[in-house]
């Protein structure tokens, strides 16, 4: 692509979802050790090696 579109990026995201009414302290647990994984050096190093980049966010953050 950058061989047509010069300094081409394309972005994509993921997200970890729960069925309705998941009680909130289950939430909270799940970002936590999401968050807790993503934050691993060999698993960035890993994600890094295609070119992905893992950002996190609150579950208030991805409501929005």
């Amino acid at each position: 692509m950058n061989e047509t579109v010069p300094r081409f990026e394309a972005e994509s995201w993921v997200a970890l979802v729960a069925p309705a009414r998941t009680p909130g302290e289950i939430i909270t647990r799940l970002h936590a050790e999401t968050v807790n994984i993503l934050a691993h050096p060999a698993l960035r190093e890993r994600l890094a090696e295609p070119g992905l980049e893992a950002v996190t966010s609150t579950p208030a953050q991805a409501d929005q």
